[in-house]
């Protein structure tokens, strides 16, 4: 087509795909807003062994509380820490060429509109050891007292749980 063909056809090629462009235009605009969700920043291995965890604190909160045992830190090496799983559907398909099996998380809208995984069970963190630090670990029935107690909490062994002497 020459250019005053086209110039002379314009109003009837805009009245042809006005929606087409409608569309177009109004894709564009939800490409340019922002987006809502800010990325939360990646917490680095070095930063979370500086932080104690709220099971530790509770631990030492606690473990100060038996007698004689005078001022306590703890210490929990964690295996794997807590572990989220989440609600699948399954949906098995058998034809000619085989048996295809599908698996899909299952998704639930919040109040914010974000679609969150339904979950079916959190595994609490497997720890490894414990290192407890305490005035008052001089004395063997004291020493014995925070080792149980350490046991009671984390389900560590005996073994796997050591009280020292705080300076």
């Amino acid at each position: 087509m020459e250019a005053p063909a086209l110039i002379r056809n314009l109003p009837q090629i805009i009245h042809r795909y006005k929606y087409a462009a409608l569309i177009l235009l109004i894709g564009l605009g939800l490409l340019l807003l922002p987006s809502r969700q800010e990325p939360a920043p990646p917490q680095t291995p070095q930063s979370a062994l500086n932080e104690p965890s709220d099971l530790e604190e509770k631990l030492a909160q606690i473990l100060t509380s038996i007698d004689g045992a005078g001022q306590v830190q703890v210490l929990l090496t964690e295996k794997s820490g807590q572990e989220t799983l989440y609600q699948t559907d399954s949906q098995t398909d058998s034809d000619e060429s085989g048996v295809s099996e599908r698996s899909d998380t299952v998704l639930i809208d919040d109040n914010s509109r974000n679609q969150l995984g339904l979950v079916r069970r959190q595994d609490p963190p497997v720890y490894l050891g414990a290192l407890v630090v305490c005035q008052g670990a001089g004395s063997p029935s004291i020493r014995l007292a925070v080792v149980q107690a350490v046991q009671c909490v984390t389900g560590l062994k005996s073994d796997q749980i050591q009280v020292v002497k705080m300076k």
